[in-house]
């Protein structure tokens, strides 16, 4: 059983002071009303995980508890698991956050992330309004709320995902320390997602720009990301003894001293077994790589066996989920005459794979699979909007009927 010790008045000040920053921030950049949605249904779910916990185990509570002991280390960095634990430790001792405020303050990052996406859509699809509340739509999925709803890793890479599509999308150099410090959380948060994120958005980066570069400039920027490469792959093993992990999936090392790759195959093999009992284990069931590959990253479909309202949900979340995977695959054979949108497309579908495919290996389990597909959302978000945008502009569907002035 939680005891939070509630403290109704700093909930309420943590609240209003949420709310008053956000609103500044998109003032101009988001329609009241939308602005308004967002934020009282993320909130809702906020609270709703609060009541979920009290009767269920969760990683919030560990977190928490775990924040309220935590010695901090010599450390400069903290990674992982130890971010979230260090983070939470600062409130807990600073500012005195109760379970209850402590889950608020991490839950109201991924409010940001959505409300960011939010603006994202609305800038590129004004005048579009059907189109428009479709694409917003996504944003009020369940699950995608529920799971960044909470104290946790999934909160605070979610909203970095978000800022990070945020800025790809009509980009500045301005936005170039947004995408720094983004890409920095994201490595600290989960590094063996953030690590192919980042080298697939920095290969693909000076040509979805839509800047007009120099020939010289793309023979330097690929020649110093081919030398950096090289020697990020040749001292990789010290970087990551220097780091002090291995990855969020083996978690840390036990000794650092004695790193092994063939550690890494270990951790993973004993993470799928760790995650294989609930209720989701088609890797044993079916011993096929492939079929299981197709549920962890599209399932749980109709057939499924779960009966409930909450599998009801998933399960409705899934296929829309697959079919705008579809969609984007569809836009992606359409876009051959936009070089800049059909990369955009390319290197959406390389993220895809290069998260599904790794983390499909080392999870047997829906609840977590469902749980990291969140990361995934802002970048669909994006990608949809950037193909819409394109098609709606050169007119290659007509939707004039749908127009409307929403704001």
């Amino acid at each position: 059983m939680i005891s939070p010790g509630l403290n109704f008045f700093s909930l309420l000040l943590i609240i209003l002071a949420t709310y008053t920053v956000y609103k500044y921030l998109f003032f101009d950049g988001l329609n009241s009303h939308i602005f308004n949605y967002i934020f009282f249904y993320h909130l809702f779910f906020i609270l709703a995980f609060f009541l979920f916990a009290k009767s269920n185990d969760t990683d919030s509570i560990k977190y928490f508890t775990d924040g309220q002991v935590y010695q901090s280390s010599s450390s400069l960095l903290n990674y992982g698991s130890n971010l979230i634990i260090s983070i939470s430790n600062f409130l807990i001792k600073y500012l005195k956050v109760d379970y209850l405020s402590l889950n608020l303050i991490f839950g109201s990052l991924s409010t940001l992330g959505l409300l960011f996406l939010a603006n994202l859509i609305q800038k590129n699809m004004i005048g579009h309004n059907l189109i428009f509340f479709l694409l917003l739509m996504i944003l009020f999925f369940p699950s995608l709320n529920f799971f960044t709803s909470s104290t946790g890793k999934d909160s605070l890479m979610f909203c970095f995902v978000c800022i990070l599509v945020w800025c790809l999308d009509d980009y500045n150099n301005s936005k170039m320390p947004l995408i720094l410090i983004s890409i920095l959380m994201m490595m600290l948060t989960r590094l063996y997602i953030a690590i192919p994120i980042f080298l697939i958005i920095s290969f693909f980066f000076p040509l979805i720009i839509e800047k007009k570069l120099s020939k010289i400039f793309y023979l330097s920027y690929y020649f110093l990301f081919f030398l950096l490469m090289i020697m990020g792959l040749y001292f990789l093993k010290d970087i990551l003894v220097k780091a002090g992990i291995i990855s969020e999936l083996g978690g840390l090392s036990p000794n650092p001293a004695n790193f092994n790759f063939e550690y890494l195959n270990s951790r993973m093999s004993v993470q799928f077994e760790s995650t294989s009992g609930a209720n989701s284990n088609y890797k044993d069931l079916h011993k096929n790589y492939l079929y299981y590959y197709f549920q962890y990253a599209f399932g749980p479909f109709l057939l499924e066996g779960q009966n409930g309202i909450k599998y009801f949900l998933t399960k409705f979340e899934s296929q829309i989920y697959s079919l705008i995977i579809f969609i984007i695959f569809l836009f992606t054979g359409m876009s051959y005459k936009n070089k800049s949108l059909l990369i955009k497309n390319i290197m959406f579908f390389i993220i895809f794979f290069s998260i599904t495919i790794p983390l499909s290996l080392s999870i047997s389990n829906f609840g977590i699979s469902i749980r990291q597909r969140v990361i995934l959302y802002p970048f669909i978000i994006y990608i949809l909007v950037s193909n819409l945008k394109y098609f709606l502009n050169e007119k290659k569907f007509n939707f004039n009927f749908f127009k409307s002035d929403y704001s």
